[in-house]
């Protein structure tokens, strides 16, 4: 990327491409947003949206994908957008819907191969050591 006269630029093949026309459609994409701000980016997505989403990630959809992930997309987006209506403001925020708390084991030792055991399938050993081909 590259900044030219406080524009960032992105190249994309040879070419380079204003990011400011591409940053504000795909933050729009992947934020939780209400349906007039949608709007403002001509939602639902497109098939020629998704298209130009998957040649920015150089990906090759077959017609059948376009179509496929245009509509799981837009069904993604919609259910979203039907979480934005939930009356949350007395719901504290959190990071999981369950209090859980991490569940960790004893830190005990366990039983462990022997140094002869370890040894035992190596192509090729000396003392206790693996011997491997030098990486230089």
């Amino acid at each position: 990327m590259d900044v030219f006269g406080g524009i960032e630029l992105a190249v994309e093949g040879n070419r380079q491409v204003d990011r400011k026309n591409i940053v504000p459609w795909l933050s729009s994409l992947f934020r939780l947003q209400s349906p007039e701000a949608r709007e403002d980016f001509g939602m639902p997505l497109t098939s020629e949206r998704v298209q130009q989403v998957a040649r920015l990630a150089r990906l090759t959809l077959a017609a059948s994908e376009v179509e496929l992930f245009t509509r799981q997309l837009n069904d993604i987006l919609n259910y979203v957008e039907k979480l934005g209506e939930l009356d949350t403001t007395d719901v504290p925020p959190m990071a999981h819907v369950l209090d859980v708390q991490n569940a960790f084991r004893d830190d005990a030792t366990q039983g462990s191969l022997s140094v002869e055991e370890a040894l035992a399938n190596a192509p090729a050993a000396q003392r206790l050591f693996f011997v491997v081909p030098r990486v230089i």
